[in-house]
């Protein structure tokens, strides 16, 4: 069985909230969870200058280890992302219609952090001064032309997935093939130039 980044983030939040260690810190540092009343119809949280401490078991935010859904991860893959006001299709409507659910974090920096799950699929997305996120907004993701790219890319279709549903399966896995294969032409070719140097 394929193991999604859906299962392994649980399966990391299963032993985090095991760790004895982790639940002395959450209890020492934890402050309550402060909801932000906002128009959307996700829940948003807002990270507490306490919560930076947790980044040290890579987490954005300290989590009860009670709970079952997995936390905001600081070491998950994560988009980058701005609000768009092209008239695209809103993204929480979407998500909705599919069965994906969506979570927020406000950080302290005015980003927000977009949890987007269902039950193949996990994915995180930064949105640049989250505070204007709304039921209409639609996003544009922002990809970095680097080493980053090909997982980015890949990420990009995690979400597209979890924003269409099952259907962008089969797209999904072909872009992943397409890509594979090109990325490594273009290693394979790197490579003959570096060594022709």
């Amino acid at each position: 069985m394929m193991k999604t980044i859906a299962n392994i983030q649980n399966i990391a939040w299963e032993f985090l909230k095991l760790n004895p260690e982790y639940k002395a810190d959450y209890r020492s540092n934890a402050s309550r969870s402060k909801r932000i009343n906002t128009p959307a119809s996700l829940t948003i949280h807002k990270q507490s200058s306490s919560d930076l401490s947790a980044l040290k078991w890579g987490l954005f935010a300290y989590r009860c280890p009670s709970r079952l859904t997995s936390p905001f991860w600081s070491i998950a893959p994560t988009l980058e992302a701005e609000i768009s006001s092209h008239g695209t299709p809103a993204l929480l409507p979407m998500l909705h219609n599919v069965g994906s659910t969506a979570s927020g974090l406000l950080l302290l920096n005015g980003d927000l952090l977009l949890k987007i799950e269902n039950p193949i699929s996990a994915i995180q997305v930064r949105i640049k001064d989250g505070l204007g996120f709304n039921d209409t907004s639609s996003l544009v993701l922002r990809l970095p032309l680097n080493d980053k790219l090909p997982s980015q890319l890949l990420h990009g279709l995690e979400l597209f997935n979890a924003v269409t549903g099952q259907q962008a399966k089969k797209i999904a896995h072909a872009t992943k093939r397409i890509m594979t294969n090109f990325l490594l032409s273009l290693n394979i070719s790197l490579r003959a130039l570096t060594i022709a140097r």
